[in-house]
């Protein structure tokens, strides 16, 4: 004999009575477990893991440490420019735990986990309007929460201070409260859904794109209801979305390139991104991108576990089920949508659903080198959901196991895949070298060291380094120094201190460069890391003893401490057209109040300047602020004679000056007293070509 199913006992507006209310328990201990266990999956081990400091977060470590100095902004232009919220939010962070990588990747560990609990809010209203069964809903909430937290891009962007992460935290809110308002057909829950779906707009670049789910479901919700007070709300959203967002829209109109420019820089319908095929391009990222849900995601190990699609193969069976689920659904809606159980027509929530993960995984699809999961943030909850609902359809749907033996099974699938995440990201992504090196270990490691010598010695660091933002970072508080290789050379004669120029060990063109260019022979030394794994570093050292004297003749002596050693001027015969190569030798006889400019003038015989550089000395690679008494500096450059320069005598000067005022150094000549503001250093003979 078949068993009996009771119905569910409700009052007069369809929401449970207290005897079906009794289940609510189990529901909050599921869900404080589910956030437990998210929140231990983002926290543990997040000094450590994932290594280094990403030059992304390092970037955004500079704008945090504005943030507390009181520079604000509604748009960060640096590193090709980004969306504020996440800066005020690790701001917090940093205010306790200070200006660290740990505190930006706890404000990110933070708002991951907070998404955990508005991804079940989110899943359960939208489950309450596909079912209008409370008790299951909530399950399929617990669910899809779970699968979030379990989900490998998810956890490893919850460890990373990335704005990205932001973005699906405001999403399931926003959304949320939209598909609420629909159901309960409460506008002020639609206006509050819009405004905090406006939010996006201040989280990520796919944050723009928020209200389209929106749009969609509200036009398939209108079709099927032939509801004009749909089509209303759906505006209601809208409105309040453009309203919330429109403080950054107007700085998006003032300021087009910074805010759009990076999206055109790697965008595949941009001409030099696409070779001529933008079809083609389109075409392989939609492929890729699809393919990274569940068949092969993506290679960059900066980013993923290489080649491990989102979906482990237990969480894509859940999500298969959860797609033919709602497909079969749509197909036997038991009850008319609207009734007192707060259902909605089903196609529209199957649509929204669809809609939510291909949109948001468009810019993946539309952008160079796909699938780029951080590019996909948005797509993550939809994905949770969708599982969530696989997880639900095989409890639900009849077969021959009992509900039982059907929820253990889920349950085991669940379990599995969790600790098949938990291995594949601590233990063998973490300690990878892919990993290692991709999230900057190395310059993390190198950082280390070069705190460490800058504590007793001058330390010179190759430009690549020194412009890292990564690297800057961590050295941000020792003096260290850098120059242009290819224009200059710094060479201390002050013997206080033991002198290293430090590359990173892959660059050993400019190391043997350096070398041959010192003037006494340096000591070179491979360092590697911390576990003598890889070598992060060649060093060019310098004992003090074997430092050279300061050179005991002079040009002339500016004011400021800057006296001019020597002038080389080639070739002292030259034709129109030709380049002329000069190198000048500074010497710091004290340490210069502000940045100065070198002028190199070639002047005619009337004194009319015929061909000039202005520049700061080494093309202001180490200004002359940052000289110390002692320094050598070997100053480059080329200066080109016009093509119609007529034949004959020319003279080349040089002097220095202060920018901002126009005001020139004054000169003390070795051979003579009379004060000067420029020298006279070569006399050039042009001929006719």
């Amino acid at each position: 004999m078949s068993a009996q199913v009771r119905p569910v006992p409700r009052t007069r507006n369809g929401e449970p009575t207290a005897a079906r209310r009794a289940l609510s328990p189990w529901i909050a201990l599921a869900f404080t477990g589910i956030i437990l266990v998210a929140g231990v999956l983002r926290l543990a081990r997040l000094h450590s893991i994932p290594p280094g400091l990403f030059f992304d977060e390092a970037a955004n470590l500079f704008d945090i440490a504005d943030i507390l100095h009181g520079r604000y902004a509604l748009y960060f232009p640096r590193n090709n420019g980004r969306e504020p919220f996440f800066f005020y939010w690790a701001s917090l962070f940093a205010a306790l735990w200070g200006v660290t990588p740990y505190a930006i990747r706890l404000a990110a560990a933070v708002i991951g986990t907070l998404t955990i609990a508005t991804t079940f809010a989110c899943a359960r209203e939208i489950a309450r309007g596909w079912l209008g069964d409370r008790s299951a809903a909530d399950w399929i909430a617990v669910a899809a929460g779970m699968v979030l937290g379990i989900l490998y891009p998810h956890l490893h962007y919850s460890r990373i201070g990335l704005r990205a992460i932001a973005l699906p935290f405001f999403l399931t809110l926003g959304y949320a409260l939209v598909i609420r308002g629909f159901r309960r057909g409460s506008p002020v829950l639609l206006a509050a859904g819009g405004l905090v779906s406006g939010l996006n707009t201040y989280t990520y670049i796919a944050g723009r794109v928020a209200p389209l789910p929106v749009l969609v479901f509200g036009l398939v919700m209108a079709l099927a209801q032939r509801s004009r007070r749909v089509v209303a709300w759906t505006g209601l959203v809208l409105v309040l979305w453009a309203l919330a967002s429109l403080p950054l829209g107007i700085y998006a109109l003032e300021h087009p390139g910074e805010v759009f420019g990076h999206t055109d820089d790697v965008s595949i319908l941009n001409p030099a991104n696409n070779h001529g095929d933008p079809g083609g391009a389109v075409a392989h990222g939609v492929v890729a991108t699809l393919a990274s849900y569940a068949v092969a995601g993506t290679s960059a190990a900066e980013q993923n576990l290489p080649g491990r699609p989102m979906l482990d193969p237990l969480l894509s069976l859940l999500g298969m089920a959860g797609l033919v689920f709602l497909g079969a659904g749509m197909l036997k809606q038991t009850a008319p949508p609207g009734t007192a159980d707060g259902r909605l027509p089903r196609p529209a929530v199957a649509a929204f659903l669809v809609s939510w993960t291909l949109i948001f995984s468009a810019p993946s699809m539309l952008a160079v080198n796909p699938p780029g999961y951080i590019r996909m943030t948005g797509a993550f909850p939809a994905l949770a959901v969708i599982v969530g609902f696989g997880a639900a359809a095989v409890v639900l749907v009849p077969g021959t196991l009992n509900r039982w033996a059907r929820i253990g099974i889920v349950l085991v699938l669940l379990g599995i895949s969790a600790f098949w995440t938990i291995r594949d990201y601590f233990l063998v992504w973490g300690p990878s070298p892919e990993a290692y090196h991709l999230m900057m270990g190395d310059k993390a490691d190198s950082a280390a060291y070069l705190r460490q010598w800058a504590a007793t010695d001058r330390v010179f660091l190759a430009p690549l380094y020194a412009q890292d933002n990564t690297i800057r970072f961590l050295t941000r508080s020792s003096p260290i120094a850098t120059f242009d290789i290819g224009v200059s050379l710094v060479v201390p004669t002050d013997r206080s201190r033991n002198v290293r120029y430090v590359f990173p060990s892959d660059d050993q063109e400019e190391v043997r460069r350096v070398a041959a260019e010192l003037p006494v022979s340096p000591r070179t030394e491979i360092v590697r890391d911390p576990r003598g794994r890889f070598p992060l570093l060649t060093v060019l050292d310098l004992d003090r003893t074997t430092l050279p004297e300061p050179p005991s003749t002079r040009l002339a002596a500016f004011d400021s401490g800057i006296t001019l050693v020597r002038a080389v001027v080639t070739p002292l015969m030259a034709v129109p057209g030709q380049r002329l190569s000069v190198e000048l030798v500074w010497l710091a006889e004290a340490s210069p109040p502000i940045d100065y400019t070198v002028f190199l003038h070639l002047r005619d015989s009337a004194e009319r300047t015929v061909a000039q550089v202005d520049r700061q000395p080494t093309a202001g690679s180490y200004p002359t602020s940052l000289w110390r008494a002692g320094d050598m500096i070997w100053d480059r450059y080329t200066l080109d004679l016009p093509s119609s320069l007529a034949p004959g005598n020319y003279h080349l000067v040089v002097g220095l000056y202060d920018l901002a005022t126009m005001r020139r150094l004054t000169a003390s000549l070795t051979d003579r007293h009379i004060p000067t503001s420029e020298i006279r250093i070569a006399e050039v003979v042009v001929r006719g070509g």
